[in-house]
């Protein structure tokens, strides 16, 4: 018998599979762990490299590409071009 059998069958396991509080707390930790390993991949730039720093990109709208560069940020920029979702 595996361990995670074992584990299905136990009281602990039992108990963990009827409570919709632990398996929607499982969930949403789980999604958080994720989002945090695979950050580097979903932000767009660095927010804390200055070289990423562009005044002229400061406060474009959210989803307004840049005429200059045709970057399109989904959330728009701050006051020194920065993407506001990168940040987040």
């Amino acid at each position: 018998m595996s361990a995670l059998a074992r584990f299905w069958d136990s009281d602990f396991g039992w108990n963990f599979r009827h409570s919709p509080v632990a398996i929607v707390s499982f969930a949403v930790t789980l999604l958080l762990i994720l989002a945090a390993v695979f950050a580097p991949f979903l932000a767009i730039m660095n927010p804390f490299d200055p070289a990423n720093l562009n005044l002229i990109n400061g406060f474009t709208a959210p989803g307004t590409p840049n005429a200059f560069t045709g970057e399109t940020f989904p959330m728009g920029t701050d006051d020194q071009g920065r993407d506001v979702y990168s940040t987040i």
